[in-house]
């Protein structure tokens, strides 16, 4: 938050306005108030807001957590963190009893988001709000899948730069919720995959997948996981799970997953 200002006439009066409520896109304000001439009480009014004083433009994620199983609500934590300087913009519980959640992402950033929840796989998505609609805020509902031998979760915010095996930073919140993870369940075992689309040569994709695989497990056993607990794996472009005929179906198809091999 920054130092409060007075907007002064005709937004500010002498009369009394609550309950002000900016537009995502920043340009409009919404406000009740017993100003002359109204409907009487506490009316209802628009205004633009000046240029000068308009907030940056946002839109927002909102959905229910529940369980995968049994489609009850959870009661889950939801993060949202810019990645590119790894700052928490949302730090939350969904309700208790509904498994709600609402959470506000200003435009023209990428983001990490994360549920989690004791005893479930979290859930990862990656949002790039560089050119996202105002009119379209993400609708969502997740369902968590309980821990148990054989279930797998694609990490949607491991990066690498192209025909390379560096975790690159922006990385670096996805892998830490794993690490989370594994030291919340300290008898669960994983297998580390990697995988990568159909571009190139096969035998260097199976290679190039092994070494990010490999990349992750360096980093947990580096960050006090034991390495009895950790495989890795590559598979290159042998497990596709999107054909590989258009270039949004291949940037799916590269992409670090885990297994639960033992819990």
């Amino acid at each position: 938050w920054g130092m409060p200002q007075n907007m002064g006439y005709p937004i500010n009066t002498f009369n009394e306005e609550t309950g002000l409520i900016v537009t995502p896109d920043g340009k409009q304000g919404l406000f009740s108030s017993n100003l002359k001439d109204g409907y009487g009480d506490m009316d209802l009014y628009q205004f633009e807001i000046p240029v000068s004083k308009q907030p940056s433009p946002i839109t927002y994620v909102k959905g229910i957590v529940k369980d995968k199983a049994t489609g009850s609500y959870l009661e889950a934590q939801v993060k949202v963190i810019n990645v590119s300087n790894s700052q928490t913009l949302y730090d939350d519980f969904t309700s208790k009893e509904n498994g709600s959640f609402l959470a506000v992402m200003p435009l023209g950033g990428d983001y990490a988001f994360n549920v989690s929840a004791d005893g479930y796989l979290f859930y990862s998505a990656h949002y790039e709000l560089q050119k996202s609609s105002l009119n379209e805020p993400i609708i969502i509902e997740i369902d968590l899948e309980q821990l148990k031998v054989g279930s797998n979760l694609i990490l949607k915010n491991i990066f690498f730069n192209t025909n390379e095996y560096a975790l690159l930073p922006s990385s670096l919140i996805e892998l830490a919720t794993l690490t989370s993870l594994l030291k919340n369940n300290p008898q669960m075992n994983i297998e580390i995959q990697g995988h990568t689309d159909d571009v190139g040569n096969e035998v260097q994709n199976a290679k190039l997948s092994l070494d990010r695989a490999k990349s992750v497990y360096d980093y947990l056993i580096a960050n006090s996981i034991s390495a009895t607990r950790l495989t890795y794996k590559g598979y290159g472009e042998a497990k596709p799970i999107k054909p590989n005929d258009t270039a949004e179906n291949r940037k799916q198809n590269r992409r670090t997953s885990f297994v639960v091999t033992k819990i």
